[in-house]
């Protein structure tokens, strides 16, 4: 769970919309990795459930962070 914490839910709660400075190539892609993760397993549950709402949600509410981190990993 120290991974998770450091690499994903660091990103949501400490850089949610930060687009300055510069981000660590491991921290980009393990925020990445997890993310994907979560994705897949979003997918399985609204194929399950037949709506495809919780990845849309999930979707929505990671795309500023991940532009944030994008930007800040392109900044080199």
């Amino acid at each position: 769970m120290g991974s998770f914490d450091k690499y994903f839910l660091d990103v949501l709660k400490n850089h949610y919309v930060d687009f300055s400075g510069r981000v660590r190539r491991e921290t980009y892609w393990m925020f990445m990795l997890f993310s994907f993760a979560i994705s897949i397993v979003l997918a399985i549950i609204d194929a399950v459930i037949g709506l495809g709402f919780f990845g849309f949600l999930y979707s929505l509410g990671v795309l500023l962070p991940s532009l944030g981190l994008a930007v800040r990993r392109l900044h080199g």
